[in-house]
């Protein structure tokens, strides 16, 4: 009876609760993480611009078993999977240096021509 009720518009719609899960603020734990991930996404970026890389970082995903990044140069992208939390988020941190070295040794070489 509701459903036709609502589609025929004789039942008025009950008032919206903010406490209904749609419409509270997003958690404790969901803004500590969104911060944690903008930290990395900030550290790697900073480091990236500090060593004057030439290739970006396209992407980043919290998972469960650390961050998921996928960095790009020209059409080239390359993905790193199961990324240390630590390394990403602490700053300074000699973990990212490495990846980053890891990520630069992973990319084509430019040719030289003579």
């Amino acid at each position: 009876m509701g459903v036709f009720a609502r589609a025929f518009g004789t039942e008025q719609p009950s008032p919206v609760s903010a406490d209904e899960p749609s419409l509270r603020s997003p958690s404790l734990s969901a803004q500590r993480d969104q911060t944690r991930e903008e930290q990395a996404r900030g550290n790697i970026e900073a480091a990236i611009l500090r060593r004057q890389e030439t290739f970006r970082l396209l992407h980043l995903e919290p998972r469960v078993d650390g961050y998921r990044a996928t960095f790009v140069e020209g059409g080239v992208q390359i993905t790193e999977s199961c990324v240390d939390e630590a390394a990403l988020e602490d700053t300074p941190s000699p973990e990212l240096e490495d990846l980053l070295d890891k990520i630069r040794s992973l990319f084509p070489k430019p040719k030289v021509s003579r």
